[in-house]
């Protein structure tokens, strides 16, 4: 038996003009999430475990399955606003973070053009918001130390890998 909240949210995906016959297919988070979470696990260059410690932060993100969708946008955006920094370009490989940002900008551009944004999107916006403020402050109180970057790096990971896995149980 399909789950009311995922007919819920894949009636929500296909209420937009995008889903009109004849329009062009909308955007389709799943390759491009995996191709970002792929590079954040690329980035990783201090072990996690030597990163643990009592003192970090409990970061939280708590978005249910239906809420999904409508923070792809947002949270692409503050995971590309969060690596683009100058603190960030000095603490990862030039490289991977390039290809990172290079795929974030790809993935955000379909989401812009077709900004349509439902009315039930302000509460998870704002969680995000909330979110990616307390990793800027988080780093900034460590002075962007290697282990505090690692600690955002993989809590962002983890994060995104939860939307992408709320996405790929709509898809199904």
């Amino acid at each position: 038996m399909v789950q009311p909240h995922l007919l819920l949210t894949a009636l929500m995906l296909c209420s937009s003009p995008a889903c009109s016959p004849g329009s062009p297919v909308p955007w389709s988070p799943g390759h491009q999430l995996k191709e970002i979470l792929r590079l954040l696990v690329q980035l990783q260059m201090t072990p996690s475990h030597k990163c643990l410690d009592d003192n970090r932060p409990e970061f939280r993100l708590t978005i249910q399955k239906t809420e999904a969708t409508c923070v792809n946008q947002l949270m692409l955006q503050h995971i590309f606003n969060l690596f683009k920094t100058q603190e960030a370009r000095a603490a990862w490989d030039t490289q991977v973070l390039k290809e990172l940002l290079s795929r974030l900008a790809e993935s955000l551009e379909p989401l812009v053009k077709s900004r349509e944004e439902p009315v039930f999107c302000t509460q998870p916006r704002l969680a995000l918001l909330k979110y990616f403020r307390s990793r800027f402050c988080y780093l900034q109180k460590e002075q962007y130390s290697s282990c505090a970057w690692e600690i955002v790096r993989e809590d962002v990971r983890k994060s995104l890998s939860h939307i992408s896995d709320f996405h790929t149980e709509v898809s199904n």
